[in-house]
């Protein structure tokens, strides 16, 4: 796989790099229906958060408790020390990995996400990847 260069120079000025995020913003709001970009961001932030929170406490059981690594990954884990309830597979480096089955993958993870935390009930399970990504795709043709 080649890697591409996010831009074709480097930005030599502020200005340059305002009038790229001017840009974007453009396009996202003309092509893009700015509801997914949110839930896109609010995933991104609960995986952040519970990654954070779980590298603490990991660290936490093996300094003060003296627990061995996979027994302190165990337990950092367990619901009662996050903010969020997640599990591993459904944090945004695992749910991303696969370009190819994104949509899907988006999808499943925030109706798993919905379901683990009654509060985003009816927020994040109402979002649906794979009919935004047809829609886009019919709206290009």
């Amino acid at each position: 796989m080649t890697q591409r260069t996010l831009f074709q120079k480097p930005l030599d000025s502020r200005g340059e790099l305002n009038a790229l995020v001017d840009k974007a913003a453009d396009i996202i709001r003309t092509a893009t229906d700015y509801k997914f970009i949110l839930v896109l961001l609010l995933m991104k932030r609960m995986s952040d958060v519970w990654r954070g929170e779980f590298e603490e406490k990991k660290k936490e059981f093996i300094e003060r408790f003296k627990l061995d690594r996979d027994v302190a990954e165990k337990e950092a884990e367990k619901e009662v020390y996050h903010t969020y309830n997640l599990r591993r597979g459904l944090l945004w480096e695992e749910v991303t990995k696969d370009v190819r089955k994104l949509p899907e993958n988006l999808s499943n993870a925030l109706r798993e996400v919905a379901e683990l935390n009654e509060e985003l009930k009816g927020v994040l399970d109402r979002f649906n990847f794979l009919e935004f990504t047809v829609q886009e795709h019919r709206e290009r043709c």
